[in-house]
């Protein structure tokens, strides 16, 4: 297809950028590229937040579930019962911490191979690459086979699909995001945590949510000095002198309302991106990097490439020793270089009229 070039007066293209349109997306995007270098002081308090919110929001919200919540709210059912529930959110509480843990303190780092391994790079030594196949640059096998990488930060070879964080400082197998709600890059082994994490969060968020308002519809509402009662800092100075007769309990079940939901919408941001992710069988960085791989292989095949095999019984306990992953994250059967969109994005033409 031939290219057509019409040569247009400085003047003139000075004055049509006065009316150039820009779509939302691409004033965000412009802005994104040209944001301000975050100090490492700012990533610290980012990700200690959720942490110290968690540390108050676990104990006291267990501890009201067990003394308050389950048995004034099911006073009518058995013992046999109330005990279920009490163990029941026991049991869930105790799940979340366990994955929360071995989400913060797995890593997926990649270490350094020596100089003898047999790598499969490009022809092209100077591609620096971190595993994908930029225009301009061809691969020494035409299968599609997905090649390993270089990065220039960490001055070693990368396998395919990791990529370098900038807030770790390091390479991550198979990197998919750096949550600052786990404070730890999510990649190859603790993608599995991070999903049932995410699982958990929505129980004790939401689930925690509506047991949290049904009891305080039933037993706080009726006598409540109005709905302004129910934002924490005015519920706080109403108790602390004394203008409405608060219990202790209530107030601190109308400050965890707000971080419950807070968690929960965490909890459904997790699973439904992290499903999709394990449906796709990609990352979310391949996806928002626009990086060209197919993956050939079964649904069921790319999540026993996430929890092993019999990957529902993560759900039930964290399956570390029992259920390991296929692969140490450096090989990728079923998936491939997608040639076709990589050649169609070398081969757009653009018309300058």
């Amino acid at each position: 297809m031939a290219t057509v070039r019409v040569n247009i007066p400085q003047q003139q293209t000075k004055e049509e950028d006065k009316y150039t349109f820009q779509t939302f997306k691409e004033e965000i995007k412009k802005k994104w590229t040209n944001k301000r270098e975050v100090k490492q002081s700012e990533r610290d308090l980012a990700q200690s937040f959720p942490k110290v919110l968690l540390a108050l929001q676990c104990p006291s919200q267990l501890y009201l579930f067990l003394f308050y919540i389950i048995p004034r709210l099911f006073e009518d059912y058995t013992d046999e019962t109330q005990i279920c529930l009490q163990l029941f959110v026991c049991f869930c509480c105790v799940e979340g911490l366990l994955n929360y843990f071995l989400c913060l303190l797995t890593n997926s780092d990649v270490k350094p191979r020596s100089s003898s391994s047999k790598i499969k790079t490009f022809d092209d030594p100077h591609a620096h690459t971190n595993g994908h196949v930029p225009n301009g640059v061809t691969v020494s096998r035409d299968d599609g086979e997905m090649p390993w990488g270089f990065c220039d930060i960490c001055d070693m070879d990368i396998p395919p699909r990791a990529h370098h964080c900038k807030i770790c400082k390091k390479c991550i197998l198979k990197r998919d995001h750096h949550c600052f709600m786990v404070g730890n890059c999510i990649g190859f082994y603790n993608q599995r945590y991070f999903f049932v994490l995410g699982f958990y969060a929505i129980l004790c968020g939401l689930g925690a949510f509506a047991c949290n308002a049904w009891y305080l519809y039933l037993f706080y509402w009726p006598t409540a000095y109005s709905w302004t009662s129910l934002f924490p800092p005015i519920a706080f100075y109403r108790w602390l002198f004394g203008y409405e007769n608060i219990e202790l309990h209530v107030l601190i079940l109308i400050f965890q309302a707000y971080p419950q939901l807070f968690f929960g919408g965490f909890g459904c941001i997790v699973v439904n991106s992290q499903t999709l992710m394990c449906f796709l069988g990609k990352t979310a960085h391949e996806l928002t990097s626009h990086i060209p791989i197919k993956n050939n292989n079964f649904f069921f095949t790319n999540f026993e490439s996430v929890f092993g095999k019999h990957w529902l019984l993560n759900f039930i306990f964290p399956m570390t020793q029992c259920l390991k992953q296929p692969g140490d994250g450096t090989y990728w059967d079923g998936i491939k270089i997608d040639h076709v969109s990589n050649s169609d994005d070398k081969n757009k033409v653009v018309l300058n009229m």
